[in-house]
């Protein structure tokens, strides 16, 4: 488990890893973040996290997403925690 600050300018949240099984992320700020694959995450284009909302990934045995995951934030900052599941 691990926490990160978000900012108006994207941010790696979590860091690729091959051998992911599930990820939680949670946002526990007051705006929503937005989350991508890359620096190119914008409020745009990102997937939201609504302000103490989450984001819930597992593979169920199936193989999942592995690669960074970014988050941004259209104004002002937000605290974001996540936990990842290994092999």
């Amino acid at each position: 488990m691990a926490n990160v600050t978000v900012t108006n300018s994207a941010t790696k949240i979590v860091g690729a890893n091959t051998a992911r099984l599930s990820l939680v992320i949670e946002n526990n700020g007051s705006v929503t973040v937005y989350i991508g694959p890359d620096t190119s995450v914008s409020s745009s284009n990102g997937i939201p996290i609504l302000s103490s909302g989450s984001f819930q990934e597992d593979s169920g045995g199936a193989r999942m997403y592995q690669g960074d995951i970014y988050g941004i934030t259209a104004s002002s900052t937000s605290d974001v925690r996540y936990w990842e599941r290994t092999r």
